[in-house]
């Protein structure tokens, strides 16, 4: 018994180490963060547009920025924002910097951000999001079967043999 626990235990640690260690790489290529914005008018700045197919995560970073379909652009002003930004699945603050999130389907968006200035604007596209979202899934697995092959190993390791008993 002590030497299957270890033996498991060492399969599911590498089995854990390879999943995580993998699928951070293997989302690279969908994930894409940009920091271009050109003044549209006074105070807005705006993002090239951004061409989704699929399903696609976008996230901006600052606390003004917003996500408008790219053929609404030109109608909108600070005071109307609210009606033509599309709706956040995600607004976060970590460390004083404010993050929304969208989920949006196939289509032309364009970020706006009413600021003093471009400086700390970004947004970053995360296509094909639900693959993102299993190779995400995928890495948390991983992480979970280290910290069980490394209790199986343990436990393998440092379990005794059982004694033959006298009769």
């Amino acid at each position: 018994m002590r030497r299957g626990l270890l033996i498991i235990g060492l399969v599911v640690l590498v089995g854990g180490l390879v999943m995580a260690a993998v699928s951070p790489g293997l989302e690279k290529p969908y994930i894409k963060t940009y920091s271009t914005f050109t003044g549209y008018s006074l105070g807005e700045y705006v993002s090239p547009p951004i061409h989704v197919s699929g399903e696609a995560e976008i996230s901006v970073l600052g606390s003004e920025s917003y996500l408008v379909k790219s053929s609404e652009l030109m109608n909108v002003t600070p005071s109307d924002i609210s009606a033509y930004s599309l709706p956040m699945a995600l607004n976060l603050t970590v460390n004083g910097e404010v993050t929304h999130s969208f989920v949006v389907g196939t289509g032309n968006y364009t970020v706006v951000s009413f600021a003093t200035g471009i400086s700390g604007l970004s947004y970053t596209v995360i296509s094909d999001y639900s693959l993102v979202s299993f190779l995400g899934t995928l890495f948390v697995i991983g992480l979970v079967l280290i910290l069980a092959g490394i209790v199986l190993t343990g436990l393998g390791a440092v379990l005794r043999p059982r004694t033959a008993s006298v009769a």
